[in-house]
Protein backbone atom coordinates (compact mmCIF):
# COMPACT_ATOMS: atom_id res chain seq x y z
CA UNK A 1 0.00 0.00 0.00
CA UNK A 2 2.33 2.60 1.36
CA UNK A 3 4.51 1.77 -2.21
CA UNK A 4 1.73 2.30 -4.01
CA UNK A 5 0.64 5.93 -2.19
CA UNK A 6 4.37 6.48 -2.76
CA UNK A 7 4.19 6.77 -6.42
CA UNK A 8 0.98 8.31 -6.75
CA UNK A 9 2.70 11.14 -4.46
CA UNK A 10 5.80 11.21 -7.05
CA UNK A 11 3.20 11.62 -10.49
CA UNK A 12 1.64 14.25 -8.34
CA UNK A 13 4.22 16.78 -7.66
CA UNK A 14 6.66 18.49 -10.25
CA UNK A 15 9.91 19.06 -9.63
CA UNK A 16 9.77 22.19 -7.70
CA UNK A 17 7.56 20.57 -4.71
CA UNK A 18 4.36 22.39 -5.92
CA UNK A 19 1.57 20.10 -6.86
CA UNK A 20 1.04 20.28 -11.03
CA UNK A 21 -2.89 20.51 -10.48
CA UNK A 22 -5.11 23.70 -10.17
CA UNK A 23 -6.92 21.90 -7.27
CA UNK A 24 -6.51 19.50 -4.79
CA UNK A 25 -9.55 17.69 -6.25
CA UNK A 26 -7.21 14.86 -7.50
CA UNK A 27 -5.26 14.06 -4.55
CA UNK A 28 -8.76 13.93 -2.51
CA UNK A 29 -10.26 11.69 -4.64
CA UNK A 30 -6.56 9.05 -4.71
CA UNK A 31 -6.81 9.70 -0.83
CA UNK A 32 -10.84 8.89 -0.64
CA UNK A 33 -10.19 5.69 -3.02
CA UNK A 34 -7.20 4.39 -0.77
CA UNK A 35 -8.93 5.20 2.82
CA UNK A 36 -11.85 3.01 1.40
CA UNK A 37 -9.89 0.09 0.36
CA UNK A 38 -8.01 0.32 3.47
CA UNK A 39 -11.17 0.12 5.39
CA UNK A 40 -13.08 -2.85 3.45
CA UNK A 41 -9.93 -4.53 4.07
CA UNK A 42 -9.40 -4.13 7.59
CA UNK A 43 -13.91 -4.60 7.92
CA UNK A 44 -13.55 -7.83 6.57
CA UNK A 45 -10.69 -9.29 8.77
CA UNK A 46 -11.88 -7.17 11.70
CA UNK A 47 -15.20 -5.34 12.13
CA UNK A 48 -14.41 -4.33 15.86
CA UNK A 49 -11.53 -2.42 14.65
CA UNK A 50 -13.19 -0.72 12.14
CA UNK A 51 -15.35 0.39 14.06
CA UNK A 52 -13.38 1.42 16.94
CA UNK A 53 -11.05 3.12 14.23
CA UNK A 54 -14.21 5.21 13.28
CA UNK A 55 -15.15 6.18 16.20
CA UNK A 56 -11.48 7.46 17.08
CA UNK A 57 -11.90 9.31 13.69
CA UNK A 58 -15.14 10.76 14.65
CA UNK A 59 -14.22 12.17 17.98
CA UNK A 60 -10.81 13.83 16.21
CA UNK A 61 -12.57 15.97 13.80
CA UNK A 62 -14.66 16.49 16.40
CA UNK A 63 -12.42 18.15 18.13
CA UNK A 64 -10.84 20.23 15.39
CA UNK A 65 -14.12 21.46 14.58
CA UNK A 66 -14.22 19.21 11.46
CA UNK A 67 -17.76 17.31 12.08
CA UNK A 68 -20.97 18.88 12.92
CA UNK A 69 -23.04 17.91 15.91
CA UNK A 70 -25.34 16.15 13.52
CA UNK A 71 -22.98 13.85 12.32
CA UNK A 72 -20.97 12.98 15.53
CA UNK A 73 -24.54 11.07 16.31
Amino acid sequence: MSDFVRQILVQAADPRGRYIYSSQDELLATCIQILTILATSIGARSPEILERGMQDARTLLHERGLLDQEQDR
